[in-house]
């Protein structure tokens, strides 16, 4: 699982409000259309093993974002 942070300069960080943007392998197919599923879905990858509740809470935003 490959979760680098995206460029610094990308709109929807300030939107997110959650610092850096992750990158990953499952999640990237879907960034040209939905960067902020993408990114959230990232995060919820990076978060799963070491803070579990965390990830819960990026899948929930994931899929409101989905719903919205």
């Amino acid at each position: 699982m490959d979760c680098t942070p995206a460029p610094a300069n990308t709109p929807i960080r300030h939107a997110l409000g959650s610092g850096d943007l992750m990158t990953s392998q499952n999640f990237e197919f879907i960034r040209p259309d939905w960067e902020a599923l993408a990114t959230l879905g990232g995060f919820a990858e990076r978060y799963v093993h070491t803070d579990p509740s965390s990830a819960l809470v990026k899948l929930r935003s994931f899929g409101e974002v989905v719903m919205k």
